[in-house]
């Protein structure tokens, strides 16, 4: 992707992993917000502001007992009924597992627009996000639950008894420490032999966890949520 107001370029077809992707605009928008190089010049143009905010970002981990064409299918549910019936452009992408990591971890990249797009182009305010901003907790929480519920009507509709639960371990009546992300740096770290303070920690907290004690719960847990949220990232992104 080339920025025309810098002239640089943007180059991720390094990148490995990318399964599958596409753009969602609403009906009405202009022809040219289905092309990515121009909806993302457009978005910088619409910005007059040099520290505005360009888009919502999410990182959603997908149910990896779902096949690719399935998660595809919750994936687009999922950002037409959030993003692009509300009036917003967005950009889903969904990535394999990393290689050397949990090989559990397809997860998908969404980015949305923070105003709304229609015939004319871009709106002139964010007023309905400055709304969303002052009730950012509540916002959050809301996705999460409709998510959930998408997430896991995708799953029974599969066949799957799997369910993904968005409550925390002590809401749940979990009696165990909450798994946390490596992400891609740390386990890159690892790889070349490097011990991390987060890979130190989360050593530790697995070892905790599989205390004789806690071994009836942690069992319990993985029946019923094999899948899960894992970074959403929403309430930084608004």
């Amino acid at each position: 992707l080339t920025d025309e107001r810098t002239g640089e370029t943007w180059d991720y077809s390094h990148y490995e992993g990318h399964l599958w992707g596409g753009n969602y605009v609403p009906k009405d928008a202009p022809d040219w917000s289905r092309d990515l190089q121009k909806l993302v010049n457009e978005i910088e143009r619409a910005e007059k502001r040099s520290d505005s905010q360009l888009a919502i970002n999410l990182d959603v981990a997908l149910p990896h007992e779902l096949t690719l064409e399935q998660n595809q299918r919750l994936a687009q549910d999922f950002v037409r009924e959030e993003f692009m019936r509300q009036g917003y452009a967005a950009r889903l992408d969904i990535h394999a597992p990393d290689k050397d990591g949990d090989d559990r971890n397809i997860h998908m990249h969404v980015w949305a627009t923070l105003r709304k797009i229609g015939p004319e182009g871009f709106a002139a305010t964010k007023k309905e996000q400055q709304e969303r901003y002052k009730q950012r907790d509540e916002y959050v929480e809301h996705m999460r639950e409709r998510w959930e519920k998408l997430a896991n009507r995708h799953l029974e509709r599969a066949g799957h008894e799997a369910r993904i639960d968005r409550r925390s371990l002590r809401e749940r009546g979990i009696d165990r420490e909450p798994d946390q992300h490596k992400g891609p740096a740390v386990n890159a770290m690892q790889r070349r032999g490097k011990d991390t303070r987060i890979g130190e920690e989360i050593a530790q907290r697995q070892q905790r966890n599989t205390e004789p004690s806690k071994v009836p719960a942690l069992e319990a847990e993985e029946r019923t949520l094999t899948a899960q949220i894992i970074d959403l990232q929403a309430e930084r992104a608004i």
